[in-house]
């Protein structure tokens, strides 16, 4: 490992340790990653991002300490967060390893504890998470132990979220290949400044509360996304119909459960598997929700061992008759995400998957 200056006097800023080296690590489409070395024979994980949206790392940040929380009574791991600033976050580095069954196992029965911990409400409000909530960097103190493990992924579709900020009412503008923008808020926190609730990948992440899933899920996770989608052209108007039509069916679809702790974007790039037999979830969009948004996430992009993970979750957690049905359903919204970012392939996808809710 050779030195990088810039990256190195930065990380010392916010640790109080000096880095005796650094090394690019390879796999993010958002943020640039760096493996850090310390002199006190810690590593660390840095990721970086010039001109990164308001709160972006600390929301993360925050998502991270929120699902800590359920780690006491069994809940999935975390990377420590060790700092976190306007441009960057810094979290301790996790050794990677290869999933197995017993690894698999582990992990199905974390989640659901995670999920088990609970939420006070359907999305986020103002007292949902700790942490910084202001502009300034926020350092821990002490960083002795660790949670274990390798190096957390940058997001490569994923990643960070919020918690606790005000309202989103609409995004919009783009940058280019029809991503919306996220400086495109609705409203202000005074001064200008967009409202910030979270993020999913660099998009915004609408997370102000309703009173049921059904209500949340229409309009906060798909509504906002399908509006982009069609106001661009990218999906059609017959298939904006048909999806709106299968959301619209939800309280009738859904069993009617009470607000999970959810990770929000989990899919595999976001799980982190260790060589001693576990899982470190990474890159979060924390937020209360159904509990199978988090397992549909998981089956739509082919987690390893996904049978092992999920008997073990119902094993521990029954879930509700026709659950596999179902999971397309809640995999609507990351092909509503998908599509605003890649393209409307995900877009007709996604009518596709709501004609079957028909």
């Amino acid at each position: 490992m050779a030195r990088q200056p810039v990256v190195a006097g930065r990380a010392e800023q916010l640790l109080g340790s000096a880095v005796v080296a650094t090394a690019p690590v390879a796999g993010g489409d958002i943020a640039t990653a760096v493996k850090l070395r310390l002199s006190n024979g810690r590593t660390a994980f840095l990721k970086t991002l010039t001109h990164a949206p308001p709160r972006f790392f600390a929301c993360e940040a925050d998502g991270l300490r929120w699902l800590a929380e359920a780690a006491a009574d069994g809940g999935v791991a975390t990377p420590e967060v060790l700092a976190v600033d306007g441009d960057c976050l810094i979290l301790d580095w996790i050794e990677a390893g290869r999933p197995n069954a017993e690894a698999a196992a582990r992990f199905g029965r974390a989640l659901a504890a995670t999920h088990r911990h609970g939420a006070p409400c359907f999305g986020l409000d103002a007292s949902a998470f700790g942490g910084p909530t202001g502009g300034g960097a926020s350092r821990v103190e002490s960083f002795g132990g660790s949670t274990g493990g390798g190096a957390p992924r940058v997001e490569s579709f994923g990643g960070s979220t919020g918690g606790g900020a005000p309202r989103v009412e609409s995004f919009g503008g783009s940058t280019g290949g029809g991503a919306p923008r996220v400086e495109s808020f609705g409203g202000s926190t005074g001064g200008g400044a967009p409202r910030v609730e979270g993020y999913i990948g660099r998009l915004p992440l609408p997370n102000r509360t309703l009173p049921t899933w059904a209500e949340f899920y229409a309009e906060r996770r798909i509504a906002p996304y399908l509006k982009v989608l069609r106001d661009k052209s990218i999906v059609s108007a017959d298939d904006a119909a048909t999806i709106e039509a299968a959301v619209a069916r939800a309280d009738t679809i859904l069993p009617d459960e009470p607000p999970a702790r959810l990770h929000g974007d989990l899919w595999n790039g976001n799980v982190v598997w260790t060589n001693d037999e576990r899982a470190v979830v990474v890159d979060p969009a924390a937020y209360g929700g159904h509990r199978e948004v988090d397992l549909a996430m998981l089956a739509l992009f082919g987690l390893p061992q996904l049978p092992q993970v999920m008997a073990a979750y119902d094993d521990v957690a029954p879930l509700a008759d026709g659950w596999e049905d179902r999971l397309g359903f809640h995999q609507l919204f990351p092909l509503l995400v998908h599509a605003c970012t890649f393209g409307g392939q995900y877009g007709a996808r996604a009518a596709r998957v709501a004609q079957r809710y028909l």
